[in-house]
């Protein structure tokens, strides 16, 4: 997935509820590096977890988790 057109390819519901949380304030500025993949902290009707691996290709992965008192309960994307 290029980073430059990842828009497209993810639900436009999705896109603007990321934007707005991002927009928002929700989104921690501090975030988790291991090797290529990003890990970050949203908050919002729940707290989310958020990762997002990368090369010099684009988009590799991505993964939203849900998260209840620190425990990794479900996982989407």
């Amino acid at each position: 997935m290029n980073i430059n057109n990842f828009q497209n390819l993810i639900n436009r519901t999705i896109l603007d509820r990321g934007y707005n949380y991002y927009i928002g304030g929700n989104v921690d500025e501090d975030y988790v590096q291991r090797g290529n993949t990003y890990f970050f902290h949203l908050q919002g009707s729940d707290d989310y977890e958020v990762s997002v691996e990368i090369d010099e290709t684009g988009i590799l992965s991505f993964h939203t988790y849900l998260l209840v008192r620190n425990l990794q309960i479900l996982e989407s994307c």
